[in-house]
């Protein structure tokens, strides 16, 4: 593997790690009575349900 490919590849995980982490932080938030991500757009309940 190449450098640019594990550039790359790392750049990937850490996208979908920060995805997962900013689901889990919305859900939170929902759980705790905050449903400002839902009310502004930002998500929607079907991505906090999966």
């Amino acid at each position: 593997m190449n450098m640019q490919n594990m550039v790359n590849n790392r750049e990937v995980l850490l996208c979908a790690q920060s995805e997962d982490f900013d689901i889990f932080n919305r859900r939170k938030a929902v759980v705790s009575g905050n449903w400002s991500a839902i009310n502004n757009g930002v998500t929607d309940h079907a991505k906090l349900i999966h």
